[in-house]
């Protein structure tokens, strides 16, 4: 049943977006597409509450932004340009919350016209007003690499990047020269996402944040799960939590006992998406019987 439904919403999203496939986007398309929006958020909750994995749930969300920011490029005057769309963070790995925020990179040919410029503006806001609360960088590769090399949490975004639409060759510049025998080697990255952790859990770990935790950056949480990922694939130069039982990193039963609680995890995060309508990570006294209720 999942299944068909996450073919449905991103067929629907398509066939509503058909008619407008080669127009420049204007203003007066907003409507259309913030309905495409909202109803596939209808869609996402009903097929959650009718018991679809919470990893089915993630990937098509996933999947139906993939359809909307994909035809507005190609729908905008970057369509044919030297410029790349990317996927990063959470949404590069294919894992997109109900509300989660949805990170882009958009990386610039070294020549940008002001027409290209003024379409990426435009293409933001545009996502912007039809409900989608996007996070984008729009850097040159040089710019992306400078960036990367003092910036731990833009360098942690480009690892798991993914692209979209656009020049394919600028997704392979950027793994190249973001690779770990460029900048930020493993024992660098290990220290500097070990401070994080530490700076995290100091910030989160008080009685007030116990009874009310936030299923995101509280110790014991996603994001400890995700700092396992991260390092060990900036050192096995893999991807995801899978891929380090072939690395020898972890076991099978290790594996399994993670990806069991990410999915406990991604299920209270989502029904927490769901009961407040926007982006809420923290399981609050106010939602925590409903939440309760949602699983029985």
């Amino acid at each position: 049943m999942s299944e068909s439904l996450s073919s449905s919403t991103h067929a629907t999203a398509l066939l509503q977006f058909a008619d407008l496939d080669g127009e420049p986007i204007s203003n007066r398309d907003v409507p259309a597409y913030r309905k495409c929006v909202d109803d596939a958020q209808v869609e996402l909750e009903r097929t959650f509450d009718g018991g679809a994995n919470v990893r089915e749930i993630v990937s098509m969300r996933s999947d139906f932004i993939d359809s909307v920011v994909v035809n507005l490029w190609n729908r905008s005057r970057l369509a044919k340009s030297k410029h790349a769309l990317l996927a990063v963070g959470g949404y590069g790995r294919g894992e997109l919350h109900p509300y989660s925020d949805i990170d882009l990179a958009i990386i610039l040919d070294k020549t940008s016209t002001k027409v290209e410029r003024q379409a990426v503006a435009h293409l933001s806001t545009f996502l912007w007003d039809i409900g989608l609360e996007v996070g984008h960088s729009v850097r040159t590769l040089k710019e992306s690499v400078e960036t990367a090399s003092t910036d731990i949490t833009v360098m942690t975004n480009l690892m798991e990047a993914r692209y979209l639409c656009g020049a394919h060759q600028r997704l392979d510049e950027i793994r190249k020269y973001t690779a770990k025998d460029k900048i930020w080697s493993p024992a660098k990255f290990f220290a500097a996402k070990n401070e994080e952790q530490v700076e995290r859990h100091a910030k989160y770990d008080d009685a007030f944040q116990q009874l009310e935790p936030n299923v995101k950056e509280s110790p014991g949480c996603l994001r400890d799960i995700q700092v396992i990922s991260w390092v060990a694939n900036r050192h096995f130069d893999s991807r995801g939590l899978q891929e380090l039982v072939a690395d020898d990193f972890l076991t099978h039963e290790e594996t399994a006992d993670l990806l069991d609680g990410e999915e406990f995890l991604w299920g209270i995060r989502c029904a927490l998406h769901f009961k407040a309508g926007r982006r809420e990570d923290r399981l609050l006294f106010d939602h925590q019987q409903s939440v309760a209720n949602r699983f029985g």
